[in-house]
């Protein structure tokens, strides 16, 4: 299913095949805007390597037990052709601005984590 212009709700959905819950669902739906407006920013396609994640998931491939992908709010990403400290730097910026919802954002070597806690955290 189709969210935004450029994003399906599969490439958000646990990577473990397990049904998502209906009040997950909605928060994916929130985060493909956000996610939409860095691919707008940089005109480029983002690859979104983790979202939501169960609980089994999540455990599976290490994350933190209280992590935002579990409820649907954290996406790791990265930008074809940008380099990860340039998208993190632009994301930055972007939630300084109010074009994307406040939240953490942590630079990786090969991605961007970003999520929508509701207050700008660094990590």
């Amino acid at each position: 299913m189709k969210i935004t212009k450029n994003i399906n709700l599969n490439e958000l959905v646990c990577r473990c095949g397990c049904a998502t819950p209906q009040d997950i669902s909605y928060r994916l739906m929130a985060l493909a805007f956000m996610l939409q407006r860095i691919r707008d920013h940089f005109a480029a396609p983002v690859y979104i390597n983790s979202a939501y994640r169960c609980q089994s998931h999540n455990s599976a491939v290490g994350g933190a037990s209280r992590s935002y992908h579990m409820e649907g709010i954290a996406a790791d990403i990265r930008v074809k052709d940008v380099h990860p400290q340039v998208v993190y730097k632009a994301v930055l910026l972007m939630m300084s601005k109010g074009l994307i919802l406040s939240g953490g954002v942590k630079c990786y070597p090969a991605f961007v984590h970003y999520d929508m806690r509701g207050s700008v955290t660094k990590f």
